[in-house]
């Protein structure tokens, strides 16, 4: 185990940051991932870097904070945090966010008074996501286990067993199975790029995906790009943001996307999980929302800003993939979005066209939720109307 999580260190530090000599490290994680979070801050330092910033979380304290905090405390978020993150972004640093909260039941969450708390922070952080959205700096989200987290994904296992399995589980879904794993991720990172590639010569004007409950067209920009694996910097300098990664995604025209969509893998948002639900779109807005469970906090998600009931991306994945098969719920977007094709609502990130940066949606807001499964169908239309199949039954088929 202990091999595991100092390779694990190696992986976040070298292939997802991409840590550079002399480079600050902020991290933000949970107060119970602390010896996690000790390896990695040795591990920064012996890699060079100049300081490592660690804020903690806690989400019992969360929950009591936005239970009871007075409503506009609750619609302000602290200043000091968004200063210290745009100062700190403004210097060149390097931002990990460690995931490890398992999802909260419904009725345990006030609503409106979570959604007051999520708008306050997005608006706030608005400056600090474009340096997130623009990759102007290196950024990065992984996971650690924690006891809350393994029972909601492992219920049917002891509780004592239940940490030990979702370890086991992440280390297998960021490939850390393989003898070398940091090789491991090149040759991945290789697949995904010619893929991309592949997609970028095809330069389709717009997607069509099909199955059940999913009638969706999306058109794209003229100028988009697909990316994979890899994040590049205005500099040059490359890195990973998400681990594990399985997604190839691009970000649609704003006014672009009509049809409806069905959700195929429960939404977790703001730690609570919304089981399923349908979207009806019109001109890139979603104008109807159906949910057994949840409605309210999709609506009100929305209603964040206005580009919030917008697109801002659009990403394909392959139902062949190791993470696919597994066929495991997460509870967490990081890795159930790389299980599944998927939509984002909120903003674009505007690395994902060459020009024309303004026909793409603008939001505080940037929520994935998944589409993909062994029933869905993606074909692509080219600018001549030719029309190509890309993934059929999930599994990709273009070449």
């Amino acid at each position: 185990m202990n091999q595991s999580l100092e390779s694990y260190a190696n992986v976040i530090l070298h292939v997802g940051i991409s840590l550079q000599k002399g480079q600050l490290l902020f991290i933000k994680a949970s107060v119970e991932t602390v010896p996690f979070v000790r390896l990695l801050v040795a591990k920064a330092y012996e890699r060079g870097a100049r300081d490592v910033i660690v804020r903690w979380n806690d989400e019992t304290i969360h929950q009591l904070y936005v239970s009871y905090a007075d409503r506009e405390r609750l619609a302000t978020f602290s200043p000091y945090d968004v200063q210290e993150r745009e100062a700190l972004a403004g210097m060149g640093c390097a931002f990990l966010s460690l995931v490890s909260d398992g999802p909260l039941p419904l009725e345990q969450v006030s609503h409106e008074r979570l959604m007051l708390f999520h708008q306050a922070k997005a608006q706030a952080l608005f400056r600090y996501s474009q340096y997130i959205q623009q990759d102007q700096v290196s950024w990065c989200v992984a996971a650690a286990a924690t006891p809350a987290w393994a029972a909601a994904v492992f219920p049917q296992l002891p509780s004592e067993q239940q940490v030990q399995a979702l370890w086991e589980a992440i280390f297998a879904a960021v490939r850390l199975n393989c003898s070398d794993p940091v090789r491991a991720w090149g040759e991945h990172i290789a697949t995904l790029t010619a893929r991309c590639e592949h997609l970028n010569q095809r330069n389709f004007r717009s997607l069509h995906f099909k199955g059940p409950g999913t009638d969706l067209t999306v058109k794209l920009p003229a100028t988009h790009r697909w990316i994979g694996a890899e994040n590049t910097r205005q500099d040059g300098h490359t890195f990973v943001s998400n681990l594990p990664v399985e997604e190839l995604y691009t970000a649609p025209e704003k006014f672009g996307v009509n049809g409806v969509v069905t959700s195929t893998k429960p939404l977790v948002y703001g730690g609570v999980v919304i089981p399923s639900f349908t979207l009806h779109i019109q001109e890139g807005r979603v104008i109807t929302v159906e949910a057994a469970e949840g409605r309210t906090i999709l609506e009100e998600l929305l209603r964040i800003d206005e580009g919030a009931a917008y697109f801002g991306e659009v990403a394909l994945v392959d139902q062949a993939s190791p993470l696919a098969q597994r066929n495991l719920l997460f509870y967490q977007t990081l890795f159930d979005e790389n299980a599944s094709c998927h939509l984002a609502l909120g903003g674009a990130y505007p690395t994902c066209v060459t020009q024309g940066k303004e026909a793409l949606n603008t939001s505080s807001a940037h929520v994935d939720f998944m589409i993909g499964s062994d029933e869905l169908s993606v074909t692509g239309t080219r600018l001549t109307g030719e029309v190509e199949t890309i993934l059929k039954q999930g599994r990709w088929v273009s070449s």
